[in-house]
């Protein structure tokens, strides 16, 4: 790598001119102590010094090597030829303040770009932070040395990997993403990330059971979805899973009155379980063999039927069916007449013998429901029905803890902790159970190469594909999927 000198001005320069007029054994006793301190103390760049500058006279302005200045300075002799003795120069009071020169080169301080012996005394000079200083034997001067590509460098507060490159020290901008939509990401190279929070405009809170999301100070809001589906007889839910509506059915005997009276003589309408909503009529007398109608003036009114009828408090009997019957003498309502049913049996055959009755027959074989659904495979045997094999639960799922209960059969609930698992995705890690999910943290796939284009696949994970050749990167251009200077 080519050595670089420092710079300096020309008022520095007709400084060291009257610097060196000196005694030269005082000169040389402080120019090694004061070359690591105050050879242009604040030079953080790597542009090299115009060693020429310092070389020419005010008179003529004859152009002298840097050798030459300083070797002429060291005999006695001025760069344009004088003798030191004949130099007269401002003596400066003891109490006076001293003159700052630029650079911010103090003039009471016998500064002289030559003189330094090890590159010890040139290392802590403020090259810049990919860069160390040398000394030069020959003319006693500091020069500027890169430091190895990919040596680790302290960058700012937006700059992730920072590392030596040409001498620049570059790194992959720091990513300030907070994933939140209602905040204005940006990096700030003194403090780093800053998130400004946003107000009033559009959004997506992510959950699909809202709309019309917008930010307010930051926050992402939306409206409940309006799932409302005009049935008073039915519970209106969103699925947040899918953001679906569905109108579950309200029980059976709800206390909501679905329609009110049509007639005095007819009850509020209930709903039935099936989301229907029933109104009840005040007429019926409980006849199954009877027609009940609210009539004019609400009048009730009982026609008579005659047909198949179910008694109150009975079911349908296949084998003793009921029927409307009229009274012999023709006076009042038919009435509805059963005779014994037949109840069923389980790993029974009912069978209804010619007279009404019922007879039963055991079953050897066959399946059955023994009620339990912690069970399966129940079988009958000699007329019983025998419990089954214990039904399994597992569904799979590490994070969450599986039990039977004999009224609802199979339960989940969340395992407790945080237990290890694996989500399945390639572009998670540290995985862990959360509320009887599998989920882990975003992997980072920056490789720290601009040459690179970093991507996940959840497959596979972190995929790293180079950049085109030619593209540019940070000092240089991308080739083979590195920056080449």
């Amino acid at each position: 790598m080519p050595q670089t000198a420092l710079s300096a001005t020309s008022t520095t320069t007709d400084y060291l001119r009257a610097s060196l007029c000196r005694p030269a054994l005082q000169a040389l006793a402080l120019l090694c102590a004061l070359v690591t301190t105050a050879c242009l103390p604040g030079k953080r760049d790597n542009t090299p010094l115009d060693i020429g500058d310092l070389a020419k006279t005010e008179a003529g302005g004859a152009d002298l090597g840097a050798s030459e200045t300083v070797d002429a300075a060291l005999d006695g002799k001025s760069a344009d030829g004088l003798d030191a003795s004949d130099v007269t120069g401002p003596e400066v009071a003891p109490d006076a303040a001293p003159e700052i020169m630029p650079d911010g080169i103090d003039p009471e301080l016998p500064v002289a770009l030559g003189g330094c012996t090890t590159d010890t005394q040139c290392s802590n000079l403020p090259f810049g932070p990919c860069n160390t200083g040398i000394c030069n034997q020959e003319n006693g001067l500091c020069y500027a040395k890169d430091l190895p590509d990919d040596t680790t460098c302290v960058g700012d507060n937006c700059t992730t990997g920072a590392k030596c490159s040409g001498g620049k020290c570059a790194g992959a901008a720091k990513s300030c993403d907070d994933k939140n939509s209602c905040t204005s990401d940006a990096c700030n190279p003194s403090i780093g990330c800053v998130h400004a929070t946003l107000h009033g405009i559009g959004c997506d809170d992510g959950a699909k059971c809202t709309e019309a999301d917008f930010c307010v100070k930051g926050a992402c809001l939306g409206k409940q979805k309006n799932c409302d589906d005009g049935n008073v007889c039915s519970h209106d839910v969103c699925d947040p899973a899918t953001g679906a509506c569905a109108g579950l059915p309200l029980p059976k005997d709800n206390t909501v009155v679905c329609s009110n009276p049509e007639k005095a003589c007819q009850g509020a309408g209930q709903c039935d379980g099936t989301k229907n909503c029933v109104t009840k009529n005040k007429c019926d007398d409980g006849n199954a063999c009877t027609d009940d109608l609210c009539g004019v003036g609400d009048e009730c009114l009982h026609l008579g039927k005659t047909s198949a009828c179910t008694p109150q408090g009975a079911s349908d009997d296949p084998c003793n069916p009921g029927t409307c019957t009229w009274p012999e003498d023709g006076v009042g309502m038919p009435t509805c007449v059963t005779k014994a049913k037949c109840e069923g049996k389980l790993c029974n055959q009912t069978v209804c013998n010619k007279t009404g009755l019922c007879s039963y027959t055991k079953l050897e074989t066959g399946a059955c429901d023994d009620g339990d659904p912690c069970t399966a495979d129940s079988s009958c045997n000699k007329g019983q029905c025998k419990p089954g094999t214990s039904v399994s639960c597992d569904d799979g799922n590490p994070c969450t803890t599986e039990a039977c209960a004999p009224e609802l059969g199979c339960v989940a609930t969340p395992a407790t902790g945080a237990a290890a698992c694996n989500d399945g995705d390639g572009c998670t890690s540290s995985d862990a159970c959360a509320s009887g999910k599998c989920a882990g943290k975003l992997v980072v796939c920056d490789d720290g190469n601009p040459c690179t284009k970093d991507t996940c696949d959840p497959a596979v994970g972190c995929k790293h594909v180079a950049n085109d050749d030619g593209a540019a990167c940070p000092g240089g251009a991308c080739k083979g999927g590195q920056c080449v200077k």
